[in-house]
């Protein structure tokens, strides 16, 4: 009768995640060929929950997702120890103990994926952010690329200027990594008209910068989580980006222009700079593979202060180019692929489409 009762939770079990994911993938693809609903009614749903788990987990200052993270391999090492203990001693009936366990572990990740899609990964599906903003994105010209990096060259100069900075041209030390994320917070809940709770550090931020990685968002907790190693005149831009994320937008070159929008007239200008640096960079990238003459001539009217922290942050992350940046950009670039971004992490870049817009606009 015991075996009996096993065997048929162990099947309720499957047939429970089953069930689950066919639920979730007949929910979720009916939202993706919708992209009006999830902008007009899956978008707020996902602002509000992940307002509300942030606010939760604000007063952790550091990640509590990574240590939620840690103890999860943790568990999973006990399982698989324990797992592989009866498989090997015998202790139980093998095949039925390995079916209920496969059965919990598939129903396991089944919630996981489903609730990652319901609280946030549908972002990715909703109409783009351009369309939301009414902002005419198309494609431009290469005259009108170097207009724009012009315009942000001039502008990155004169806030360079602005910036405290000690003897030797470095940020002065009052910019901390809780002073960039309180002015950031303040500055997205101005835009967002609700309160937005500052990101977190990561506790283990040396590993993201081996792995080349500024910042990572956890739909799960709602935690904008930033790797406080960064070079530091780009830590409020990638708080801005973390934090667009956790405001629900999900796309990374709509992310990073959100980031943008948000502090591109930041009341303190380290803010408005590190905003406006990291634009310049994107669309002198792009300027250079499409004029490669007009590139050289908008690099050389950098002032001293844009190239000392250009070369500061160029050291920074050189230090980290090796196997491990490499199998965390295949690994980026295979889950913003299942997410609808083909072209990976080249999708950073489409920011520069948005702030042409923008540039266009503004005349």
């Amino acid at each position: 009768m015991k075996r009996r009762y096993s065997l048929i939770k162990t099947l309720i079990i499957f047939l429970t995640a089953l069930v689950l994911g066919a639920v979730s993938l007949i929910a979720f693809n009916w939202l993706k060929a919708h992209p009006a609903t999830v902008t007009e009614v899956y978008r707020p749903f996902s602002r509000s929950v992940l307002g509300a788990m942030s606010g939760f987990w604000s007063f952790v200052p550091f990640s509590a997702a990574e240590v939620l993270l840690y103890a999860l391999i943790l568990g999973a090492l006990c399982f698989l120890v324990r797992l592989i203990w009866v498989l090997i001693s015998g202790d139980a009936p093998r095949l039925k103990y390995l079916l209920r366990k496969i059965s919990v572990l598939l129903l396991i990740a089944v919630v996981a994926v489903s609730s990652y899609y319901a609280l946030w990964g549908m972002n990715y599906f909703g109409l783009t952010l351009g369309t939301e903003l009414g902002l005419d994105v198309k494609k431009r010209s290469s005259a009108e690329l170097y207009e724009l990096a012009e315009y942000l060259c001039e502008r990155t100069n004169e806030l360079s200027l602005l910036v405290e900075r000690d003897g030797t041209g470095a940020f002065s030390p009052e910019y901390t990594f809780e002073y960039f994320a309180d002015e950031v917070a303040r500055e997205f809940s101005e835009y967002s008209g609700r309160e937005e709770k500052p990101v977190k550090y990561v506790i283990w931020s040396s590993g993201l910068s081996e792995f080349r990685t500024t910042g990572i968002f956890v739909a799960y907790t709602g935690e904008a989580n930033v790797n406080r190693d960064n070079y530091v005149s780009s830590l409020p831009f990638c708080m801005a980006h973390e934090t667009a994320h956790r405001y629900a937008v999900a796309r990374e070159d709509e992310a990073n222009f959100m980031a943008f929008l948000v502090l591109w007239d930041a009341e303190d200008p380290a803010l408005a700079y590190s905003v406006h640096l990291a634009a310049l960079r994107y669309t002198q990238s792009q300027l250079s593979s499409a004029d490669r003459e007009a590139f050289l001539e908008v690099s050389r009217k950098y002032n001293d202060l844009v190239r000392y922290d250009n070369q500061k942050y160029s050291e920074y992350w050189s230090q980290f180019e090796g196997k491990a940046a490499e199998v965390s950009q295949k690994t980026n670039n295979a889950y913003l692929s299942v997410n609808g971004q083909s072209d990976g992490t080249r999708s950073y870049g489409r920011m520069v489409d948005l702030l042409l817009a923008w540039y266009g606009e503004r005349g």
